[in-house]
């Protein structure tokens, strides 16, 4: 059954410009990004960048988590 959730924080451009920042340096790195998106978490009231990588089960986590 669908729930209504209130937002509390918009999205600010500051974090909207981070995140196209960081999208264009892992392209440089190489890295394939498939899908990217905002995700509003209720638990925390907080926006996380959800990004999906091609490939990932190929890719050792720690030098993954080091290119980000």
């Amino acid at each position: 059954m669908a729930e209504e959730i209130l937002v509390r924080e918009s999205l600010s451009e500051h974090r909207l410009d981070l995140g196209k920042k960081l999208l264009e340096e892992l392209d440089k790195s190489g890295l394939t990004i498939v899908i990217s998106l905002w995700f509003y978490q209720v638990e925390s009231s907080d926006w996380r960048l959800i990004l999906c990588i091609r490939d990932y089960d190929n890719l050792d986590l720690k030098e993954l988590y080091g290119q980000i």
